[in-house]
């Protein structure tokens, strides 16, 4: 978190992070004017006296002002103030306006290494031990932060992980790079974008935006665009590339999930909230935008944008006694947008499935709660109307022999049993229930229809509807509650995570600026880091079909007919809501990393797994494809280059796939 002014003043004695030259001179003055100023941050100063906060304030006015740089402005380019010049620093560390400095950083010497499968490779453990993001990977050089908190920057040799050059940032938290026209961009968490040229680093200009900075930059037509958190809202602002130059800065609802997508003349945004825009890239001009509860980065083919989407469903019925009962169930499908006016093509969301990763922890609880409510009410519902069919069956078992008396044997067996509140127990009697209904139905139709049976054919045709209907329904409730309740325990664990790494870079709570409340609300992220590092299911182009990872499962949908074309699930267990990363496809492979520190190609066409390989370490982030390797960044701090004996694994170079995060280009 910075000061308006760059300053790292929510970096605090205990939390081991470099405190920069923004605590000599006059920085104190600075953080009682911030801490004044708003009342959010006011604890992270409270080692101030205010006393003499307040004192020195009123003699500092003059020079905090003239020390703060003009925030962008809404309006034509010329308006825009000038954007800051680089100049190299020769003090050591990062000064107090986030400038930083190109040093020579300690990078450990790459290892070779050699898979249990037999795939060989090089690693490097960047110093920290920090979650990286994606690499970049661009004309044979890596480029990657030192992951959320740390200060560092790093390009390396992609074929040996030798450094070409080293950055030291003015502030913590790099995102994943994008890397096109000479240039790499990427921004600080706190609170920074940075634009370098690719070959030596040298900075051509960075700007302090505003904290904290929560999604990454995308490059495209001599612009590069960035989300951030500005006086009043959000924005989304346009930069001339190489200068800097503010083309455009328009409001947006909240913080951008990933990343601004580019495509033609045109940007698609997505916000944590939900809202989708399309922007016109040369002038800013909102063309439209929707809220149509997204919940990842978009993808925009032809005419048309690729959205993951979520929606509910309510589950209503009736009790044994007759008392209705119902519930929620998140769920969550591909949908198409229309790239010219922003309607749905599709009412609801295509081949949805139960989402409960896309809710907060509370929202988990009150999900598992109230289908486990419904699917226990259930399974005394439709007891009582499969009681009843027994009954009926047993009257005319003198028509249907043996196969009357098996079936209502059967039933009673059944029917004995006590109805389960465990989910698991609950969607297997469901099932079972399910089962003696259509036999229930097989029976009613081989009764002969010659009015000796009293017209029990048709009243058993209709205990069996009544029991399909009821049994689906509670199978549906205890699948929500058996996935909330497994959500909820790895929620538990990635939540303090979370707040262990939010906390060791300022912040115990979250700003008011970060809107975390929308995130939460739409996409179950409600920590900074959380936010910073979410990718989503987001959807990946193939042939006519979309494929989106749900959880721990995988999925190609027909985009024309919505149909499953296959589906993948994933054959482990793990403490994580989201335990596969987005697939990075390159010749006609999808290559994910996961949380049990595996790389797995599929083929694209079928889903069938071709390779994996078992690296270690928690893989959170999506993969880069380049010449003939796969790249990729464990939670741990460990970089990873994978050879594939491939030459078509190649393509997907950095997050997203391109600069413009639209895919390959």
């Amino acid at each position: 978190m910075c000061g308006e002014d760059g300053s790292s003043w929510r970096k605090f004695p205990g939390t081991n992070r470099p405190l920069g030259s923004s605590y000599v001179g006059v920085a104190p003055l600075r953080l009682a004017t911030s801490a004044l100023e708003n009342g959010v941050y006011a604890m992270k100063a409270k080692w101030i006296s205010m006393m003499v906060g307040v004192a020195l304030l009123i003699g500092s006015t003059w020079w905090s002002h003239a020390a703060d740089p003009v925030p962008v402005v809404d309006g034509p380019a010329e308006q825009a103030p000038a954007p800051q010049v680089f100049q190299m620093q020769t003090a050591n560390g990062p000064n107090a306006r986030g400038e930083g400095q190109l040093v020579k950083l300690p990078v450990p010497e790459a290892a070779a290494f050699k898979t249990e499968e037999g795939r060989t490779g090089w690693k490097v453990t960047i110093p920290g031990g920090r979650p990286l993001t994606t690499p970049a990977v661009v004309d044979g050089v890596l480029y990657v932060g030192g992951g959320f908190g740390s200060y560092e920057f790093y390009a390396l040799d992609a074929k040996t992980g030798k450094p070409r050059w080293t950055f030291k940032c003015g502030d913590d938290g790099p995102t994943a790079a994008v890397v096109a026209d000479g240039c790499v961009a990427y921004n600080t968490e706190s609170c920074t974008i940075y634009i370098q040229d690719s070959t030596n680093g040298k900075v051509l200009w960075h700007r302090w935006l505003g904290d904290p900075l929560m999604s990454q930059p995308a490059i495209g037509g001599g612009k590069v665009l960035m989300a951030y958190p500005g006086k009043g809202g959000h924005r989304l602002a346009a930069f001339a590339l190489r200068t800097g130059k503010v083309a455009w800065d328009k409001p947006i609802a909240a913080e951008i999930i990933s990343a601004p997508v580019m495509a033609g003349d045109f940007v698609v945004a997505a916000t944590v909230d939900g809202t989708l825009y399309k922007f016109n890239l040369a002038s800013g001009e909102v063309v439209w935008q929707k809220k149509h509860q997204v919940t990842s980065a978009p993808r925009v083919l032809g005419r048309q944008i690729f959205i993951s989407q979520r929606t509910e469903k309510e589950i209503k019925l009736k009790d044994g006694d007759g008392k209705e009962t119902s519930s929620t169930v998140t769920l969550e499908g591909l949908n198409l947008v229309s790239l010219d006016d922003g309607t749905l093509t599709h009412e609801k969301p295509l081949a949805a499935v139960k989402a409960s990763f896309l809710l907060a922890l509370g929202a988990q609880q009150q999900l598992y709660a109230g289908n486990a409510a419904v699917h226990f009410s259930g399974q005394g519902a439709y007891r009582m109307d499969l009681n009843a069919g027994s009954v009926l069956l047993n009257d005319v078992s003198g028509a249907l022999g043996g196969q009357a008396k098996s079936l209502t044997e059967r039933i009673d067996k059944f029917a004995v049993r006590e109805p389960s509140p465990e989910s698991t127990a609950g969607e297997k009697d469901a099932t079972e229930a399910l089962q003696l209904a259509r036999d229930i139905e097989k029976l009613a139709n081989a009764l002969p229809d010659d009015g000796t049976n009293n017209n029990a054919g048709e009243q058993l045709k209709t205990i069996a509807r009544d029991v399909l209907q009821t049994a689906e329904k509670t199978k549906d409730a205890a699948e929500a509650a058996a996935q909330a309740e497994q959500t909820m325990a790895a929620t538990k664990v990635q939540q303090a995570e979370d707040q262990q790494h939010d906390a060791s870079v300022g912040f115990s709570s979250a700003p008011e600026a970060a809107k975390l409340s929308m995130a939460a609300g739409n996409i179950g992220q409600s920590n900074v880091k959380a936010v910073w590092a979410y990718q989503g299911s987001r959807p990946c182009l193939h042939k006519g079909t979309s494929i989106m990872i749900h959880g721990p499962k995988m999925q190609a949908v027909d985009v024309k007919t919505g149909k499953v074309v296959w589906e993948h699930a994933f054959d482990f267990e793990a403490e994580a809501t989201r335990p596969v990363t987005p697939p990075a496809l390159a010749g006609g492979k999808l290559y994910v990393g996961t949380v049990d520190g595996r790389i797995l190609c599929l083929d694209a066409d079928s889903g069938k797994t071709l390779w994996q390989a078992t690296i270690g370490g928690r893989i959170l982030f999506e993969p880069s494809v380049a010449a003939g390797a796969v790249y990729a960044a464990t939670a741990d701090g460990t970089l990873i280059c994978l050879n594939t004996s491939d030459p078509t694994a190649d393509g997907w170079h950095m997050w997203g796939g391109s600069a413009k995060h639209n895919g390959q280009e």
